[in-house]
């Protein structure tokens, strides 16, 4: 059980009154979890590790607010998302699938972009 525990920490975060885990069962999953000083497991939640990590780093206290805080949302909105965790990693795999998979689905208009700009690109005699 502790060789597991060890095996799948990513980091471990020593506070004054407690230690916690942050434990990575899986591709992109965490599980975070407080040991406390009398030895009791907890939960935590994204925002109280986050809140955490704040404290300990900056010395800030979020709970008295004063924290800046940036959403960064995906810059285009029309990119291909990848939904399942085995396909982290595997960039150009998961990107030549996807566009595989939408040259057989509309192959007019992918063959009318690849021509227009085909047409744009200068020659100057290749033999092949």
């Amino acid at each position: 059980m502790l060789g597991n525990l060890i095996y799948y920490t990513q980091e471990i975060i020593l506070d004054s009154d407690s230690t916690c885990f942050i434990v990575r069962p899986k591709i992109a999953s965490q599980e975070v979890y407080r040991l406390t000083e009398d030895l009791k497991l907890e939960a935590l939640t994204a925002q109280e590790l986050l809140d955490l990590r704040d404290r300990l780093v900056n010395r800030s206290h979020p709970n008295e607010g004063d924290l800046l805080e940036l959403d960064f949302q995906p810059f285009y909105d029309y990119s291909p998302l990848i939904r399942d965790p085995k396909n982290i990693g595997k960039g150009l795999e998961f990107l030549n699938r996807y566009l595989s998979s939408k040259l057989f689905q509309d192959a007019r208009q992918w063959l009318d972009s690849f021509f227009s700009s085909s047409v744009c690109i200068p020659t100057t005699g290749c033999n092949y």
